[in-house]
């Protein structure tokens, strides 16, 4: 009985276990990435945030937010494109590449949205382990599947069957979705770490502030009823 009780309790920590270790992965990858860690500091009097404040003013990306939004709804396109273009190529195509550029874009289809997704959160909450999550997961394996599904349209000769029509095997409706959305891929990338890099550094420049100061009191749009005194 206590060896099936203690086999049951380390069960049940298992899932606690690994997702303390995935955690503690993702603040040593983002210390090492992007430096100072902490969580952000805001302060709170009942339903007012003193949002006002320099050391409460937002360090996420408006850039990277729309990027993601306009990469969003061309995943869409990009999607409906690959998928029709790749039924129309298999006569076309040499069987190995028919096959390897058909699994890079079913991979893509799977990774895009959970990317997307992990990177509009990880900019709206300024979690820097998000940040770093969505910047490793953008570089790997995401560009290399993306690039693995563009740049074969540059070599005729080694994806196309001989005699094939060169229009047919590379349309360029597919040269122009993959390279829209490698270029989307690089720019986020870009983006991503640079915000990282803010919200570190904006966070070591005010992780001491309130120590010394009473926050309250400096909002002028906090009501004076809500103020400590």
């Amino acid at each position: 009985m206590e060896e099936l009780t203690r086999e049951n309790s380390s069960t049940n920590l298992l899932p606690e276990n690994v997702s303390n270790m995935l955690e503690g992965t993702m603040n040593k990858a983002s210390k090492t990435l992007f430096g100072n860690v902490e969580t952000k500091k805001s302060y709170h009097i009942y339903d007012n945030t003193l949002s006002s404040l320099p050391v409460n003013k937002s360090q996420s990306s408006l850039s990277l937010q729309m990027l993601l939004y306009f990469d969003a709804i061309f995943f869409i396109v990009w999607s409906i494109a690959s998928i029709v273009i790749i039924i129309r190529r298999a006569g076309y195509l040499n069987d190995a590449w028919y096959v390897i550029l058909t699994a890079a874009c079913a991979l893509f289809f799977i990774i895009n949205p959970a990317r997307i997704y992990l990177g509009y959160m990880a900019n709206i909450t300024e979690s820097l382990p998000h940040i770093a999550s969505f910047l490793f997961l953008s570089i790997f394996p995401t560009v290399v599947v993306a690039l693995i599904a563009f740049l074969p349209n540059f070599f005729p000769d080694s994806i196309c069957q001989t005699e094939a029509d060169d229009f047919r095997c590379r349309p360029y409706a597919n040269t122009l979705a993959q390279g829209i959305q490698v270029s989307f891929l690089i720019a986020e990338i870009i983006l991503s770490y640079r915000a990282g890099r803010r919200m570190s550094r904006h966070r070591e420049e005010t992780a001491d502030l309130y120590h010394f100061m009473d926050v309250t009191k400096m909002d002028p749009l906090l009501p004076d009823s809500k103020k400590f005194h």
